[in-house]
């Protein structure tokens, strides 16, 4: 699995998961090591464009 392999939701899907298992879940088990890693740099990439598309509507409605 690569990067470009895991889509955003599926990488949203791991983390919550993921987070279940780190809670103590015992019906769950812990995420792979690399996929998580992997879920990890996909959640964080859509994060910061989010983040920047967000800057962007801020500065556009300011310089109207």
């Amino acid at each position: 699995m690569t990067k470009n392999d895991m889509t955003e939701q599926e990488a949203l899907e791991l983390l919550q998961w993921h987070n279940r298992w780190r809670r103590g879940d015992d019906s769950v088990e812990m995420a792979a090591p690399r996929a998580l890693g992997l879920a990890i740099d996909v959640a964080c990439r859509a994060l910061a464009e989010h983040i920047e598309h967000e800057k962007e509507k801020t500065n556009d409605s300011t310089n109207r």
